[in-house]
């Protein structure tokens, strides 16, 4: 799902978020659509420039598909998440200017 931000200053962003795909579908290029389809989704947005996800920094499936896409890494978070006690992980925001010549 795409999410546009809200506050006047973030417009200009939105991110990309919920988005699971059940094992069984996986391999069928449904991932791609999905996520092509929200920066296709994001490109018509007035005003929008950039487009942000966060994805876990262990899962390498999901970071090989968003490269091609043409997301960027831009920050990571280390201990992010805490499931259990001494249980973390640690997450990667990743970025899509859509307009090339705009840079953060």
């Amino acid at each position: 799902m795409l999410k546009r931000e809200l506050r006047l200053k973030l417009r200009h962003r939105a991110n990309i978020v919920a988005m699971y795909v059940f094992p069984f579908m996986r391999k069928t290029g449904i991932r791609r659509k999905l996520i092509a389809t929200c920066i296709e989704k994001a490109k018509f947005l007035e005003e929008m420039e950039q487009v942000y996800l966060r994805v876990v920094t262990t899962n390498i499936a999901a970071k090989n598909l968003y490269l091609p896409l043409g997301l960027k890494s831009l920050e990571f978070f280390s201990r992010k998440k805490r499931f259990k006690i001494n249980t973390y992980i640690n997450e990667e925001y990743m970025v899509l200017f859509l307009n090339s010549n705009k840079k953060p």
